[in-house]
């Protein structure tokens, strides 16, 4: 099965990483092509860090594409999502063909390897903003004509269906809209798209420029703020300083299989953010001749009603072990606890136990 080759610029050197399937598990701003989030697996298995920057990508290292080869944004973006794209899609952990549940012996904590939650085929309900374009292209040039009348469509591109289109603003370079509407089907993999045009009473309407957002950059909670450069679209040229100005919240995540990331969709559940960051002072489980100091990572899954499982990657040699990564646990419900257990990696027998901590329910309301 194909690989996504990538290769990033960190602060000790150059770093290049395998990834074998999608969703990536981390988002990348376009550009600088700085990696913004860390939110799961297989980023975090492989050891992608926030504030690596990516330099490269492609299926092999002898055909990698790079920003110094692609000169606009757009054009970037695509390369990097499109490669994403070809990769095989990872299906949740523990789901069937008929996406339920299947249970096995090995998922539960303490009878082995705890595997990491994997992301699956998500589904975004997204809030979109329209606020305004500036220096667009005038589009009515002929004597009288005045200026273009511009107003922006906004559709998903790729599995997602939802559309919505903002008002006409009459001869207006630098039009603004603020329209808010929702985006209900925006899938892994898909664009978000934003095409302004000029309206016109006969004919078709000319095109002013379009730009777009990929998937992988709507990661964040809360509102993102996007000012976009827009793209010519075939024979008809964008304004080279035209922009678009967007804010876009994601409002709901879920997969595909219906399992919504909402307290309100089932009774009494709800939804956490976790930043795993550090651990101190832990035993030192590798104290033997030579053998160096442990190897930590850590376990963190839901004790009660929730499935939730993760676990971190690996730290090597340190007792004092730092991780600085996120999960979301959908599913942490009343009288559940949130359990972090610490074990040293060990290579030919059982993994050592260093420690745990438990997070109570009643902990995480006062919250």
């Amino acid at each position: 099965p194909s690989k996504a080759i990538l290769v990033f610029e960190t602060k000790k050197g150059k770093r290049t990483v395998a990834l074998p399937n999608r969703p990536p598990g981390f988002s990348i701003r376009f550009p600088p092509m700085d990696v913004i989030r860390v939110v799961g697996p297989p980023a975090s298995t492989v050891g992608i860090e926030v504030g690596w920057k990516l330099v490269a990508w492609g299926l092999s290292e002898d055909e990698l594409h790079s920003k110094s080869t692609i000169s606009d944004t757009g054009t970037l973006r695509d390369s990097f999502t499109n490669l994403i794209k070809s990769l095989p899609r990872l299906e949740p952990a523990g789901t069937s063909a008929k996406g339920t549940e299947a249970p096995s012996k090995d998922d539960q904590p303490g009878s082995g390897e705890v595997a990491a939650v994997k992301p699956g085929r998500w589904v975004y309900e997204l809030d979109v903003t329209v606020e305004k374009a500036n220096k667009l292209r005038d589009a009515d040039w002929a004597p009288g004509g005045g200026s273009s009348d511009p107003y922006c469509v906004v559709a998903v591109q790729g599995k997602g269906k939802s559309s919505f289109k903002t008002k006409v603003v009459q001869n207006n370079r630098d039009p603004v809209w603020n329209h808010t509407a929702k985006i209900h089907d925006m899938h892994d993999g898909d664009q978000l798209c934003f095409e302004i045009l000029d309206h016109d009473v006969v004919g078709k309407h000319d095109s002013l420029g379009i730009a777009s957002i990929g998937w992988e950059e709507l990661q964040e909670e809360g509102p993102q703020s996007f000012l976009l450069p827009l793209e010519s679209t075939g024979k008809k040229k964008a304004n080279k300083e035209s922009v678009i100005s967007v804010k876009v919240t994601v409002a709901k995540r879920k997969l595909e299989m219906g399992n919504a990331f909402s307290s309100t969709n089932l009774e009494g559940m709800y939804k956490l953010q976790v930043n795993i960051i550090s651990a101190r002072n832990l035993r030192n489980a590798d104290h033997f001749m030579g053998g160096g100091s442990s190897d930590p990572y850590c376990k963190c899954y839901v004790k009660g009603t929730g499935k939730t499982q993760y676990t971190t990657r690996t730290i090597n040699d340190r007792t004092d072990p730092e991780w600085n990564e996120q999960l979301v646990v959908p599913d942490f419900y009343k009288d559940d606890k949130l359990m972090f257990e610490i074990y040293d990696k060990d290579v030919g027998k059982k993994d050592d136990f260093l420690g745990k901590a438990e997070i109570p329910f009643s902990q995480v309301a006062a919250h």
